[in-house]
């Protein structure tokens, strides 16, 4: 008489393979994530720099987007007093607008670390585009995207 049910080896086989499969499904969950992270950060920089594209039209000012190189984590953006430098945002006293990015991202932009929208036009004050790369500190794999600010016009483009 045959007897209903599992053998010992049975089951150690198929949790053998759902462990195999989870393990799978949890590298590519987590690689997913962490894309999708950066993808968002790449928009927020995006939406900041037309914003204050918009606010140096709409207020006939010049305004900037500076990134502090020692703390590439986080940037400032609001109204030009000054020209920005190394340690200086450039930014009118009282009101500078701060964002930080998510946990393990950073922000370099080319040739400078500020981007300028001048007044009344909001136009790029850089003569040529510029480019600002949201990127992972340490990461197995470099992950980057770049956030375009194409030509005098400005227009902001995340690819």
């Amino acid at each position: 008489m045959r007897q209903r049910g599992f053998t010992l080896l049975e089951i150690l086989g198929i949790l053998l393979v759902i462990t195999v499969l989870a393990a799978i499904g949890i590298n590519n969950f987590l690689s997913y994530q962490r894309s999708l992270t950066l993808r968002q950060a790449a928009t927020q920089v995006a939406t900041d720099l037309n914003r204050i594209r918009t606010e140096a039209r709409r207020t006939s000012q010049n305004w900037i987007l500076w990134v502090n190189p020692s703390s590439p984590t986080t940037y400032v953006y609001g109204p030009q007093s000054n020209t920005p430098s190394a340690t200086d945002s450039g930014i009118t006293a009282g009101q500078a607008r701060s964002a930080s990015l998510p946990t393990g991202l950073q922000l370099q932009i080319s040739g400078n670390n500020w981007v300028r929208f001048t007044a009344p036009y909001g136009v790029n004050a850089s003569a040529s585009s510029q480019v600002a790369t949201v990127s992972r500190i340490s990461a197995p794999t470099t992950q980057k995207i770049n956030v375009n600010i194409v030509g005098v016009i400005g227009k902001v483009v995340v690819r």
